[in-house]
């Protein structure tokens, strides 16, 4: 299931170093603060969805943009933050999953199964059930 809402992000504090990079907005497509977004190679604009295989993660939206219009942006309204760490839900976590893995198909869901799905960071910390700390940081 896709965002409708913004997400509220949970960062943790520390020392990690962040980036960001501006995108532009297909038409008809809203992006969501907090959501885990993708960028489709043949236009460089974001996507909320990955095709599970070849679809790079870009990292966590950093502030919502609604492009109702009928044509795609060309100012790149929407800044893109990868680097930092946040905890976010991941159904089946373990603290033995610090070090693996975290992968994203859509902009709502993180799962430490590579199935259909591409990289977005690595588990740094087991929080509770459901929860852990992850890494931002799709493309290392």
């Amino acid at each position: 299931m896709a965002l409708t809402a913004n997400r509220k992000r949970t960062k943790v504090d520390g020392e990690s170093k962040i980036f960001t990079r501006n995108f532009d907005v297909p038409a008809s497509t809203e992006i969501f603060q907090g959501g885990v977004y993708f960028v489709d190679a043949s236009t460089g604009a974001l996507k909320k969805t990955s095709n599970g295989t070849t679809d790079l993660c870009v990292g966590i939206a950093f502030n919502h943009y609604n492009n109702a219009v009928a044509s795609a942006t060309t100012d790149k309204p929407v800044t893109i933050e990868w680097g930092q760490e946040e905890d976010v839900t991941i159904t089946g976590v373990a603290a033995t999953d610090v070090g693996k893995p975290v992968y994203s198909a859509a902009d709502d869901s993180f799962t430490l199964s590579p199935t259909s799905a591409v990289r977005v960071g690595v588990v740094t910390q087991y929080v509770t059930t459901n929860t852990a700390t992850v890494r931002i940081d799709p493309i290392a």
